[in-house]
């Protein structure tokens, strides 16, 4: 009797012993899960996880050989302008290059303001709209000299406003003589919209 007394006693020993190690190293076990869990979750916003494209230049040559040069500034998220009286490739121009060329056509300029709905042109004391069609009669007229700027900055201001898709890069592209691909463009999209409000003249 007194020995299987002792024996329950050690196995009573060994059963609690065994619970309070298993329980322990269980609630160990938990917390280091939580702990890691919550860090995995916990998200680092010192890290990029989205790469900005690379800054370039697109020089839009029109057809007497005169070109807007705009510089994606991806950086800054703004487009700076430049207008060139006469375009040279691999020159470098208040610091900033051409890294693509578009060979521009009137028919082009007409077709793009027409996709993003007409500009508003200051002309003659009044403010009206003006389609594609319209634009490219002025500019034939001899009026592109002093309403250049302006028909400029209104082009992007429509591009901001209605947002240009992959559809209008491939019409670009499809109707002009152009090194720039769809590739290239793609990685634009979401940022073209936000940068053509800040646009600014460098010259």
């Amino acid at each position: 009797m007194i020995f299987l007394k002792s024996i329950f006693k050690k196995a009573l020993i060994i059963f609690f012993s065994g619970a309070i190690f298993f329980g322990a190293a269980y609630a160990y076990l938990q917390h280091n899960f939580n702990k890691t869990a919550a860090k995995a979750e916990q998200k680092d916003y010192t890290v990029p996880y989205e790469r900005l494209p690379e800054n370039c230049g697109i020089a839009f040559v029109f057809p007497e050989g005169s070109a807007l040069l705009a510089y994606l500034d991806f950086e800054d998220s703004s487009i700076k302008l430049l207008d060139l009286a006469e375009f040279q490739v691999q020159t470098e121009y208040f610091g900033y290059t051409a890294d693509y060329t578009v060979q521009v056509s009137y028919e082009l300029i007409g077709g793009i303001i027409d996709r993003i709905g007409g500009i508003s042109i200051e002309y003659g004391g009044e403010t009206l709209r003006y389609t594609g069609v319209q634009v490219v009669d002025l500019i034939a007229g001899g009026s592109a000299q002093e309403l250049k700027k302006q028909i400029i900055l209104q082009i992007f201001s429509g591009i901001s406003k209605n947002n240009f898709s992959k559809d209008d890069f491939v019409y670009i592209i499809e109707n002009s003589k152009s090194n720039l691909s769809i590739i290239d463009c793609i990685y634009w999209l979401d940022y073209i919209e936000d940068m053509c409000n800040r646009i600014s003249f460098v010259n």
